[in-house]
This record gives structure tokens, C-alpha cells and sequence, in this order.
């Protein structure tokens, strides 16, 4: 008896525990409760579906031949939305982490986003910490295309006092500066419009009187009183040449060559000189035409100052005096 006992208490408990319904699934899908994560880079995105690939690609991926993808993109997934509303305030290029449910086999995968969240993005993500930036380099290149008229995005993170990234993504196209500013992981702000977006007419920048200069956005229409919005605040010492390799130097006048040089030491030798020259701003001076220009040749963006003898630069609106002599 106590055997029979036994086998009916086993076979009561195996049915108490089932979580399967009449046609076998899970209460939740097997594809909503074995969730994975994955970071990349979003390569398409549009209402329906987004493609996140391993590495940064500057082209389509529809562009990349079949057999050529893999090396290029490493892994590639095509995630649905099903749930999620706010994919297409995502760009081309970020950095982001998808959680998601199964993925099936094929290249690129098949699987179903459950949340896409930003995240930091160490080597193009211009970084604002309390102690400097990283990455200026970038906000050179947006302020490059801006005056050639090129397309042209930037991504920025600063970070709340508690540790919080906020992303800013700024876009320059058809002569206007569209912003984004995603809040979503900012744990002690409001939870209320965590996502926002606005346009501007114009990118400006002065320098103050702190040596740091001051890079803003003017005729915005972001529905508040003031028109204006301050993308950051950087040392000048920090921005004026920004951080990449260089390869070499020129200073000229006309057509007179006055330094024309490769070698690592004097481009450094330069380079030192300005950022530890004496910083004013242009708009309380007089100045007549440059006599020439000074050219630093970069791995990412050629650096380019107006010239005045013997060792003066002008550079972002800001005038400074050097101990060069040439």
C-alpha cells in the first residue's frame, strides 16, 4: 500500500509542477525565457527589425558581398520588434545591447529583440568625464562636416553625479543638427520623457574666460523658453589639437615653406607648444587676414590653424601666443 501511495504522491507532484499547455509549449515560450544578450553595432534598423553586427562597418551590410560579410561584420543577427516602439530612435553605427530570445541558425541569425538599450562605446563615443574628454576627435570630425556640409553624426555620454550615462547623438544633415537625448539609464532622474529629441539651426563655439571653450547649439526647437543648448564645456588645452596620431607639420606664408616636417619629435615639439600657449578670444580682438597656416596632418582629421608671425595660431576662435618662433 505504502508503494501505491508513493507512486500516486510522485505522479500528483509531476503534475503540480507542469508549466506546459495543451499544444506542450511553456507557459512562456521557450524563446522568452532562455534569453541571451548581444553587443554590437546596428548596422539597419527600421520599424520592423533591426540588424546588430560584432564590428563597427562603414558601409551597408547589403553592400558586402556574401562571402565577405563574416570577416568584415563578424556576427550578424536580424532581431524583430515585436514589443519594442522606440528602435527607430536608434542609429546606424551605435554601439547598443540587445536581449533577446532564440536565435535561429542562418546568417545573418534570426531572433526577436525583448529591449535594445545604448551603451558606452570606448572607441567613438565622445566621453565627458569630470576630469577630461576622450575621443575629441570625433567632435572635430562633426564640426569638419558641419562647415563642409557633409554628412555627419557624434555620439556623446556625460555622466550624471551618480555614475549614470546619459547619450546625446547628434546629426547633421540637409543643414540642420538633429539631437537625441536618451536618459533611459539615469536611475535618479525623471522617468518621465526619458527619450527626447529636438532640431538646431547652428553649432557654435567662443572661448571663456576659464581657458575651456564653450560648444552650443543655437535655434533650437526643443519646446523650452531658451533656444539654446550647451552640447559641452572643454579645456582648451584638451580640444584645441585633439588626441589621434599625426604624421606631420607645415607651416606657411604664400608660397614660402617655413616648416615642413615628419619626424615625431618636432611634430610633438608643436603640438606642446600650443596647447600650452596663452588662450584669448578673438571676439575682444582686432585681427587683420593670417599670414599663413599651420597644417597637422591626422590619422583621422588634418588639424588646420590660421598663422601670424612668429608663433601665433588662431584655432575654434581662439587666439594663441607660443613660444614658437619661425
Amino acid at each position: 500500500m505504502k508503494y501505491l501511495y508513493s507512486i500516486m504522491f510522485l505522479f500528483l507532484v509531476a503534475c503540480g509542477t507542469s508549466n506546459q499547455n495543451e499544444d506542450g509549449q511553456s507557459g512562456q515560450s521557450d524563446e522568452h525565457t532562455r534569453t541571451s544578450t548581444m553587443t554590437g553595432y546596428i548596422a539597419e534598423v527600421n520599424e520592423e527589425q533591426v540588424m546588430v553586427v560584432e564590428k563597427k562597418i562603414y558601409q551597408p551590410f547589403s553592400s558586402i558581398p556574401i562571402e565577405e560579410a563574416n570577416e568584415k561584420a563578424g556576427n550578424a543577427i536580424n532581431f524583430h520588434l515585436e514589443s519594442i516602439s522606440s528602435a527607430t530612435n536608434f542609429h546606424i553605427g551605435e554601439k547598443v545591447e540587445v536581449t533577446h530570445g532564440t536565435v535561429q541558425e542562418s546568417y545573418p541569425g534570426q531572433s526577436t529583440a525583448l529591449d535594445i538599450k545604448r551603451v558606452v562605446d570606448d572607441t567613438y563615443d565622445v566621453i565627458i568625464q569630470h576630469d577630461g574628454i576622450e575621443n575629441a576627435i570625433q567632435l572635430e570630425l562633426l564640426l569638419q562636416a558641419i562647415q563642409t556640409e557633409e554628412d555627419q553624426q557624434m555620439r556623446m555620454v556625460q555622466y550624471t553625479v551618480e555614475g549614470d550615462p546619459i547619450f546625446y547623438t547628434y546629426s547633421y544633415k540637409n543643414d540642420q543638427i538633429n539631437v537625441l537625448v536618451d536618459a533611459s539609464e539615469d536611475q535618479y532622474g525623471s522617468k518621465d520623457n526619458r527619450i527626447t529629441q529636438f532640431t538646431c539651426d547652428q553649432f557654435e563655439y567662443y572661448l571663456k574666460d576659464q581657458q575651456t571653450i564653450s560648444f552650443d547649439l543655437v535655434g533650437c526647437d526643443n519646446g523650452e523658453d531658451t533656444t539654446s543648448f550647451q552640447v559641452a564645456e572643454i579645456k582648451l588645452s584638451e580640444i584645441i589639437i585633439p588626441f589621434q596620431q599625426y604624421s606631420s607639420v607645415q607651416i606657411s606664408v604664400g608660397n614660402n615653406i617655413l616648416l615642413d616636417t615628419k619626424d615625431s619629435k618636432e611634430i610633438s615639439k608643436v603640438i606642446d607648444a600650443i596647447k600650452k600657449g596663452d588662450g584669448q578670444s578673438i571676439a575682444a580682438m582686432t585681427l587683420m587676414q593670417p599670414d599663413g597656416k599651420l597644417v597637422l596632418s591626422g590619422e583621422l582629421a588634418d588639424i588646420t590653424f590660421d598663422f601670424y608671425p612668429p608663433g601665433n595660431f588662431v584655432r575654434l576662435n581662439s587666439y594663441l601666443e607660443t613660444e614658437l618662433s619661425f
